[in-house]
């Protein structure tokens, strides 16, 4: 979890072993939480965002505190429905980063049409 954007991420096994700075905190999830429910959770769910949104209201650097995230009541469904929304909230995000990556593939591909059409009509 990012103390300072109030982003959370499950982190995969390729990461294992990295450093993590000072403005992150590591969340490890018992047995019965999933932790693509929790990534969800902390991102998504209303009273989740309003509640980080009261704890760093008044402070110059909206930063989460340990204390506040040890606190921080957590809805837990079955593990069933837990991995249900996990998994639909993974598809989501990697259906937004491909449409982000096609939006960039077709501008990319629009300037490099009008240049050619540019240079055409130069020579």
């Amino acid at each position: 979890m990012n103390l300072t954007s109030h982003q959370a991420a499950a982190i995969q096994s390729e990461h294992a072993g990295k450093v993590i700075t000072s403005n992150f905190a590591i969340i490890e999830p018992s047995h019965f939480l999933d932790p693509m429910y929790l990534e969800w959770y902390l991102n998504e769910h209303p009273d989740c965002k309003k509640q980080l949104l009261i704890a760093t209201q008044g402070s110059r650097i909206a930063a989460l505190s340990i204390k506040l995230l040890r606190s921080l009541p957590i809805q837990l469904p079955s593990i069933e429905t837990q991995r249900r929304i996990g998994c639909t909230y993974k598809l989501m995000q990697r259906k937004k980063k491909l449409i982000n990556k096609r939006l960039y593939l077709e501008e990319k591909v629009m300037k490099q049409l009008a240049l050619q059409q540019l240079k055409g009509e130069q020579t």
